[in-house]
């Protein structure tokens, strides 16, 4: 059966396909429902994967994340959608079970190729990555190391670390 919406955190519904379906939600004991009627298919304009940097250490993990641009703005998650594939599963193998979707297992040194596709609306993203030999980090910092927010701004944090030959390279994608 096609997924005609997807209901995300705090209410919030987009159409993937046409259909109607039933809305529920539970709180406290009691049930509410409603009817969604999705009349048009969304118009994809992208589909990417994150983290961009691509890059693993050998024995590391990786959690990569696919997000959908829709026509009109509206960003969507597909992570958990999305069958996740690699090209050389002796250098990175992504896991496809329920709730840990996209998680890349670094086993090996070399170049891999992940593909997420969302089975659905049929279409894929694509990526290179490499595993890079295991280095031991020798320091992390915090970028911007500094910085001033206004009330309700937003700053996008990078953990970065040294490793011992000098090189560093951000943990969390930035």
């Amino acid at each position: 059966e096609r997924q005609a919406v997807l209901l995300e955190q705090r209410g919030k519904v987009t159409a993937l396909s046409r259909g109607v379906v039933t809305a529920r939600a539970t709180y406290g004991g009691m049930t509410a429902s409603g009817t969604v009627d999705s009349a048009t298919e969304p118009r994809l304009r992208t589909l990417s994967i994150t983290p961009v940097s691509g890059t693993g250490q050998l024995g590391g993990e990786v959690p990569f994340q696919v997000f959908a641009s829709l026509e009109g703005g509206t960003v969507v998650d597909f992570t958990e959608r999305a069958l996740w594939t690699s090209d050389t599963e002796s250098v990175l193998t992504i896991l496809n079970v329920p709730g840990r979707r996209g998680l890349g297992l670094v086993v090996g040194e070399g170049g891999s190729l992940i593909t997420a596709k969302d089975p659905l609306l049929k279409v894929t993203a694509s990526m290179p990555f490499t595993a890079l030999p295991k280095m031991d980090i020798v320091g992390l910092s915090v970028e911007p190391r500094s910085f001033l927010l206004g009330r309700q701004e937003r700053q996008r944090l990078k953990l970065v670390a040294r490793y011992e030959d000098g090189s560093s390279r951000p943990l969390n994608g930035g």
